[in-house]
C-alpha cells in the first residue's frame, strides 16, 4: 500500500489540529496535536519498506511526548521536558541521518566554514531570545545545536554529491525531503522559540503547527524507504 495512503488518518488529523489553531485553545486542538504523531508512527509500521522502521516509530513517540509537554499553557517544567523529548527525538533521526550523510567525504576546509557558520547562527539566536538563563537557556542553546546537527547532516549528502560530480541531478528525491523537512524544523522551532521567550504574534499556533507537522512528514517521507 502506497505511503501516503497510509497517510490519510495522519493528513485528516492534522488539517482539523491547524483549523482549530485559528481558534483558542480547546480540547478538540490538544487531542489532535497529540494524535498527529503516532498516527504517521502507525504509517511507518504498515509501510512495506521497513529498513527505519524502529528508528522513525521512536523519533515520532518522542515528538507525541513534545507536543504533550508543550500543550499550553507551558510551565516551566514542562517546557524543558518538552525540549528534551524532541531532543531525543532528533537523536534517533540522526542514527539514520549519520550514515547516510557521508560528510566525512568532505574537504576539512568546507567541514570547517559550515562549523563556523552553525556557531555563529547559535550565538545570534541566543541574542535575539534576550539570552534566556538558566536551564531554559541551556535547553535552547542544545536543542539548537542538535537541529544544525541535521542540518549538516542533511547538507553533507548533497555537498558529497555535488563535489563528486559537479552536478545536483543525482541528489534523491528523499534526499531533498529531508532537507525539506530539516529546513521546515528551523522554521517552526523559531517561530515557537519567538513565542516562549519574546512575544506571542497572531495565528503563531497556525504557522508553527504547519510548519512543524509538514517538517515531521517529509522528513519520515525521506526516511521511510
Amino acid at each position: 500500500m502506497s505511503f501516503y495512503i497510509l497517510c490519510i488518518p495522519f493528513f485528516v488529523v492534522s488539517a482539523i489540529h491547524i483549523a482549530t489553531c485559528f481558534f483558542p485553545t480547546n480540547k478538540l486542538s490538544k487531542v489532535t496535536k497529540v494524535l498527529a504523531m503516532p498516527l504517521l508512527a502507525l504509517a511507518v509500521v504498515f509501510a512495506k519498506d521497513g529498513k527505519n522502521m524502529l528508528y522513525l516509530v521512536c523519533a515520532l513517540i518522542a515528538g507525541c511526548l513534545g507536543d504533550y509537554f508543550l500543550l499550553r499553557p507551558v510551565s516551566k517544567k514542562n517546557f524543558l521536558r518538552g525540549v528534551f523529548a524532541f531532543f531525543i527525538g532528533h537523536a534517533f533521526y540522526l542514527l539514520i541521518l549519520i550514515p547516510r550523510s557521508q560528510f566525512w567525504l568532505l574537504p576539512p576546509w568546507c567541514v570547517v566554514i559550515i562549523v563556523l557558520v552553525y556557531s555563529f547562527a547559535v550565538f545570534m539566536i541566543y541574542n535575539m531570545l534576550h539570552k534566556p538563563k538558566g536551564l531554559r537557556g541551556f535547553a535552547a542553546v542544545v536543542y539548537a545545536f542538535m537541529l544544525l546537527l541535521i542540518n549538516f547532516t542533511c547538507i553533507s549528502s548533497i555537498l558529497t554529491v555535488l563535489f563528486d560530480t559537479g552536478s545536483l541531478v543525482t541528489v534523491t528525491p528523499a534526499t531533498w525531503f529531508i532537507v525539506g523537512g530539516n529546513l521546515l524544523f528551523l522554521l517552526s522551532d523559531s517561530l515557537l522559540s519567538v513565542t516562549m521567550f519574546k512575544d506571542d504574534f497572531k495565528f503563531s499556533r497556525v504557522y508553527v503547527m504547519t510548519t512543524y507537522l509538514a517538517a515531521q512528514f517529509f522528513l519520515v517521507l525521506g526516511l521511510v524507504g
